[in-house]
């Protein structure tokens, strides 16, 4: 996966997927088969390469081995330390 790439379909729509669902479910993430069903994929093995890609990415985090264990990653508003002012 290449970070520089854009995004491709599937991931912009299990991204936009992801947010929706946990927004109506108090934090809940969706299942792999309701992302699959969600973005037209009949296959799960295409679903883990799009949140592989997605975490890679750092646009959402999964924690392995548990279910429905996805949390999206906001981004940071700090700025960078760059060096000191005297």
């Amino acid at each position: 996966m290449n970070p520089l790439r854009p995004m491709d379909q599937h991931e912009r729509g299990a991204l936009a997927f992801i947010r929706a669902y946990q927004a109506e479910r108090g934090g809940v993430s969706p299942s792999v088969r309701e992302i699959m069903a969600a973005i037209g994929s009949k296959s799960s093995s295409e679903c883990q390469r799009v949140l592989r890609d997605l975490e890679a990415r750092g646009k959402i985090r999964v924690t392995p081995y548990r279910w429905r264990a996805i949390e999206v990653v906001r981004p940071s508003r700090r700025l960078p330390f760059m060096g000191r002012i005297d």
